[in-house]
């Protein structure tokens, strides 16, 4: 669990986290050096550390300025020589501990980075800095509940910075609290004086945890100060588009492909924008374009055939998959996608075939086993659909859409009570939920399994964090809504209700652009298509 990587590269601003040593203002290379530094010249103050070295050769400090800029560099391996040899001059010299054990983070040194900031958290208790980077280092190793302890303490040193706002904003969403998170992302955009690229991390996390409408005002800010920028701007069309706002993504959209030959995931994004619009032909062409930009993109294939499905022209899908697999494209990705389409239209026996012609490939996948599964299921066969997940769970054992789907269909095999089968399914579901935590169906079933027990206070918890998840569950609300009718909690049950009905007539604008939800999630990831959330450079 990767959190703080989209963390690191913000981390290294000299005037910030780097230990910087205050010195009085003197004309040498030393005090030139620091200045240049903070002006963003490192080469200039690579050049006059190097003369203040042949000066003070046993300058600590020194020493410690020169490892900054090597680290700002990339040459960590030089930076940390320098950082030693500032040590080895004066034991005590915490700048050069702590820039030290920043880089051992970086270089993934964990356990060297965490003995480190721990001692210095305690020589040094006024100072964020340790604080924080032990909240990364447990967010590296999915301890999240120490990680949010570390970053409050962070906090409360440090109530403006941004770097550890934007940590512990992703840390709550972890968590599944996502008021705090929302809390945070705002106290971090009205408070901080961070930088775009830090803001622009705001705006990744908020898209990444389903906050759109909060990304949109991010990147919107963004947009407005540096018109034109593409990486801004596609996340922007993306979470307008996510969120309805139509019309203001494709002309975002547009504007990014007024300049260049426009990419193909632009393209993309353009065709499912007109896919919701209702612009059905302009749809395809789009899609159409974005296969001809990378032709060599099977996610283009799997997104027109959906939209030509879509249209009712199933045939003409089943050809556009025909042909990119005669291109040699991942054959069983495409394979899954044209059983799914005649699955849809009501075809088994074709379907059935293509879902194991994908099994018996070399290169068999996932979604191969989820999607015959689902065709076995759907035509009375459980038995051998159990069989077959068991087999895919053992085959693929870190797939945390295969567990989550076992796990389900074991829990909903009996409809009885069976203690035996309820805590099979239960050590499944578990499994998938240590493989994927934040995925809402999972936490969705495992309060099912909870009220099938009787225990609604465990049941609730569970449909509480897959609501925080995906804010749009209508069936964890739901069944959160049924709990409060049997307590008798008549105000929240009111306010669930609201929500409930809400979903479910969003749910009857919206139009179908999946076939099957839970082989779409395994075919191309958590979004639809190629709209994936792009992340800073």
């Amino acid at each position: 669990m990767r959190f703080a990587r989209l963390l690191v590269c913000l981390l290294f601003l000299p005037q910030s986290l780097f230990a910087l040593p205050q010195v009085r203002q003197a004309e040498d290379p030393y005090q030139r050096a620091r200045e240049l530094v903070r002006a963003g010249n490192l080469h200039e103050a690579l050049q006059e550390l190097q003369k203040a070295l042949q000066h003070t050769p046993r300058n600590p400090k020194v020493h410690n300025m020169l490892g900054v800029v090597l680290t700002e560099l990339s040459r960590l391996k030089e930076a940390n020589e320098a950082y030693d040899r500032a040590l080895s001059i004066a034991r005590d010299f915490r700048p050069a501990r702590k820039n030290r054990a920043v880089n051992a983070f970086t270089q993934g040194d964990f356990k060297f980075a965490a003995s480190e900031f721990e001692d210095l958290a305690r020589l040094e208790p006024k100072d964020f800095v340790p604080h924080l980077f032990l909240g990364l280092l447990a967010m590296e190793g999915s301890d999240l509940t120490t990680a949010r302890r570390h970053l409050l303490e962070a906090r409360q040193l440090s109530p403006d910075n941004g770097r550890v706002l934007l940590a512990l904003t992703r840390v709550h969403f972890a968590l599944g609290e996502r008021q705090l998170a929302i809390e945070s992302a705002q106290a971090m955009r009205a408070n901080s004086p961070s930088t775009d690229a830090e803001r622009f991390e705001l705006g990744v996390i908020l898209a990444q945890f389903a906050a759109n409408a909060e990304a949109a005002e991010v990147f919107h800010e963004l947009w407005l100060k540096k018109p034109g920028a593409y990486d801004t701007g596609f996340n922007l069309a993306l979470v307008y588009y996510r969120t309805g706002q139509l019309e203001p993504a494709l002309r975002i959209v547009k504007e990014l492909g007024s300049g260049a030959k426009p990419s193909g995931e632009l393209l993309n994004l353009q065709g499912w924008i007109y896919n919701k619009m209702r612009r059905l032909d302009q749809a395809r062409e789009s899609l159409q374009q974005a296969t001809a930009a990378e032709p060599d993109n099977p996610d283009h294939y799997l997104d027109l055939s959906t939209v030509l499905n879509n249209q009712g022209e199933t045939e003409a899908a089943i050809q556009v998959l025909s042909g990119a697999i005669q291109r040699g494209l991942e054959k069983t990705r495409l394979q899954v996608q044209m059983g799914l389409l005649y699955e849809k239209s009501g075809k088994y026996a074709e379907a059935e075939k293509c879902y194991r012609v994908a099994l018996t490939s070399n290169k068999a996948t996932p979604p191969a086993y989820l999607a015959l599964a689902h065709l076995l299921l759907g035509t009375d066969r459980r038995k051998e659909a159990l069989d077959l997940l068991a087999h895919a769970t053992r085959s693929f054992p870190s797939d945390p859409l295969l567990h989550y789907m076992y796990g389900a269909e074991l829990l909903e095999s009996t409809q009885e009570s069976n203690s035996e089968q309820w805590g099979k399914a239960e050590s499944v579901l578990r499994k998938a939920l240590e493989l994927n935590p934040f995925y809402a169906n999972t936490l969705y079933m495992l309060g099912r399994l909870y009220v099938k027990r009787g225990d609604d206070d465990s049941a609730q918890d569970y449909f509480e964090r897959a609501c925080a998840f995906n804010p749009r569950h209508a069936d964890a609300y739901y069944q959160w809504l049924r709990i409060a009718v049997r307590r008798g909690e008549k105000s929240k049950a009111a306010e669930l209700d609201k929500i409930v009905r809400k979903l479910h007539d969003e749910e009857k604008r919206q139009d179908q652009e999946t076939v099957t939800g839970l082989v779409e999630e395994s075919l191309r990831g958590p979004v639809k298509g190629t709209l994936v959330t792009k992340a800073a450079n």
